[in-house]
């Protein structure tokens, strides 16, 4: 079985044992069946910054809410604490977004803080660990983002004037040195035919 395979049933299991274990203790009848989660990259959104997202069922074919947990994250509890906050959103199929209604079900449920970052506070995390032991280990490993680093989209060559007298110096890209008629540049200072490219 591949690790997808394998990693999508532990998530979409866990469903199971929030739907019972968090939700429906807490009064809300969550269906197991309306949803859907999956690991991978939150859409049109910073992959460093999302952990979770949840689609309306209009958005999916197959008419379930699919939710997203970021392949950043590794820890089952975290995993588990970030798919309650999606489930939350399943409920009312992302209608509320982090308004009042979510934060009605999120406190319910267990969840904490600021509601767009909403977290498991102590009860439910008790349980999340529970359920993950339940579950048995996460079979993913986390993706380390390297992304951040900017690309140089134009590198700019360093060219001085090789006539002692001059020396002048001044950048250009590539692109402009290969536009010239002639491979040995004229120094626009001194007017010579001496400027080499240094660096």
């Amino acid at each position: 079985m591949e690790a997808q395979t394998i990693r999508e049933a532990w998530l979409n299991k866990a469903i199971r044992h929030v739907c019972v274990r968090v939700f429906q203790p807490a009064g809300f009848d969550l269906r197991e069946d309306t949803m859907k989660v999956s690991c991978s990259w939150p859409a049109g959104r910073a992959p460093d910054k999302v952990i979770g997202q949840c689609w309306p069922r209009k958005a999916s074919a197959s008419g379930h809410n699919e939710m997203f947990i970021t392949p950043v994250l590794a820890d089952p509890v975290k995993v588990l604490d970030v798919l309650v906050h999606e489930m939350v959103h399943a409920f009312d199929d992302c209608e509320s977004k982090h308004g009042a209604a979510f934060r009605k079900i999120a406190e319910k449920v267990g969840l904490e803080g600021a509601m767009k970052s909403a977290h498991a506070g102590e009860t439910l995390l008790g349980t999340l660990r529970e359920i993950a032991a339940d579950l048995g280990p996460y079979p993913h490993r986390e993706i380390t983002l390297t992304m951040k680093e900017k690309k140089q989209k134009t590198y700019m060559l360093k060219c001085v004037c090789q006539t002692e007298s001059c020396g002048f110096l001044f950048r250009t890209t590539q692109s402009m040195i290969d536009k010239a008629p002639d491979p040995v540049m004229i120094c626009p200072a001194c007017g010579e035919q001496t400027v080499e490219v240094v660096a």
